[in-house]
């Protein structure tokens, strides 16, 4: 048992943060879009830091989501490092998709934040011309 409640509550809260992500980067795999959503808040916030604007509110966000997964149809992404917060986490990966007929790969960095066990915003830094081949 933990002496500290302060930190009991945030270790069962990270562990939360941490199912949650694992069954985010499931859902990513699987391409599935319902799924992705779900663990979005209704006011979410998407921000692709490539030069374009962000997309807010789900709608928008399911929008921009949809358009990758067309674009590059058979997009992958290997976690390489991920940090947990009580109400952020930063996610590294090496993202992977086929691209005039070769694999290409490229780094990103995911930026979190959570609301109520949701994720409210993310901001993806994405080498968008390595994965464009």
């Amino acid at each position: 048992m933990n002496p500290n409640p302060d930190t009991a509550g945030r270790a069962s809260s990270t562990i939360d943060l941490a199912e949650l992500l694992q069954r985010y980067s499931d859902a990513w795999h699987r391409h599935d879009l319902d799924a992705i959503m779900s663990m979005h808040t209704d006011d979410t916030v998407f921000h692709l830091h490539n030069g374009n604007g962000a997309a807010v509110g789900a709608p928008q966000v399911r929008e921009a989501f949809q358009l990758a997964l067309a674009v590059y149809p058979d997009l992958s992404a290997t976690q390489t490092a991920v940090e947990i917060g009580e109400t952020h986490a930063l996610v590294q990966s090496v993202m992977r998709s086929s691209a005039a007929g070769r694999v290409v790969e490229a780094e990103a960095v995911d930026v979190f934040r959570f609301v109520d066990g949701l994720i409210s915003r993310k901001d993806t830094y994405l080498d968008t011309a390595a994965l464009a081949g």
